[in-house]
């Protein structure tokens, strides 16, 4: 399995943590990084591309060239699910965690996600994104997000074993209220900050920065 988890793909460890990944993931499959195909998820509609070109720049940076942009506030035509499955790495946007996650689950694509996770495609999550791969996203308020769209399951991917929580100050007050969400959800939560982030490579988890496990 090649995760990552961040709060932010621009800050040194975030960019640091993607480009290691990105690099065992090219050696593990033979292929050079700028033959490696991304499929990155919109969290929701973005019309003028206002936030994904930013992402895709970033991503030409370190040498991926094949992009492709998926709306997921729309039904799926067989190309736009051929994009995920023929993918190397699929990247899950920042935005309303709720909002992303409820429509992730209105198209059915949760199933999809980890099935390629665990056939090898490489998830990169950033903020929302990365709290999706979580077992659940209930600790997104711990971050200022709200269920605006009244998201009743908030169970999400599970694709590692703590409660990411982004854009974390790691104050005492911070602590104590993920304190109380490890005893909800039974699982740690992980506060980092903007330039913290986590790795996993098959059954290996590495730190960038100072993450702080609570739990």
């Amino acid at each position: 399995m090649y995760l990552a988890l961040l709060s932010q793909n621009t800050s040194a460890n975030g960019k640091q943590a993607i480009t290691q990944l990105i690099q065992h993931l090219s050696n593990n499959t033979d292929k050079r990084i700028s033959e490696l195909k991304l499929t990155y998820i919109a969290s929701a509609p973005d019309a003028t591309k206002q936030f994904f070109s930013p992402t895709a720049e970033f991503y030409k940076s370190v040498g991926i060239n094949h992009i492709e942009y998926l709306e997921i506030e729309q039904p799926l035509s067989d190309v736009e699910l051929a994009m995920l499955y023929q993918a190397d790495i699929v990247h899950l946007s920042g935005g309303d965690t709720y909002r992303f996650l409820h429509w992730l689950k209105q198209q059915n694509l949760l199933p999809m996600l980890r099935e390629l996770a665990n056939s090898g495609t490489c998830l990169i999550g950033v903020s929302a994104g990365a709290m999706i791969m979580s077992p659940d996203i209930a600790q997104a308020s711990l971050c200022g997000d709200e269920n605006s769209i009244g998201l009743q399951d908030t169970c999400a991917l599970g694709l590692i074993d703590k409660l990411f929580s982004p854009h974390a100050s790691k104050s005492l007050d911070e602590q104590t209220q993920a304190k109380a969400f490890t005893k909800q959800l039974s699982h740690p939560v992980v506060l980092c900050s903007d330039d913290d982030a986590i790795v996993v490579t098959n059954d290996t988890v590495s730190y960038f920065g100072q993450p702080m496990v609570i739990g």
